[in-house]
């Protein structure tokens, strides 16, 4: 009786080391995590891109609402941060493994939100 106590302390524990380990690795495991990224430059090249054949004497970046627009592009990306994606805010392109734009997207949910607010004026 005293060896089968043994081996079932053994047996349990190995699970419980195993579903500890399991879980360790998910939730810190670095393949597992996603890195997106608003980079300042690549939302200014989409915006002169989308202003360029505008009237010159009217063009305008961000229809004029600059504060409004940094505001959003700070704000926006928050939405796609989860517990296995993480949002970096920087001036230039990043590069890595599982690492992604999300600027275009950004860029097209702030010239949807300018543009719901120059409706209402």
């Amino acid at each position: 009786m005293d060896i089968a106590k043994k081996i079932l302390v053994i047996v349990t524990s190995g699970v419980i080391g195993a579903c500890l380990t399991l879980a360790y690795t998910e939730k810190f495991g670095s393949n597992n995590y996603h890195i997106l990224y608003v980079a300042e430059d690549e939302l200014m090249s989409l915006e002169e891109t989308r202003v360029k054949n505008d009237d010159p004497s009217t063009r305008q970046l961000f229809f004029g609402e600059i504060e409004k627009a940094v505001s959003l592009a700070v704000s926006l990306p928050k939405s796609y941060q989860t517990p296995k994606s993480l949002v970096v805010y920087s001036t230039s392109s990043v590069r890595g493994e599982n690492v992604r734009s999300i600027s275009k997207e950004i860029h097209g949910k702030i010239i949807s939100e300018l543009q719901k607010g120059d409706k209402h004026s």
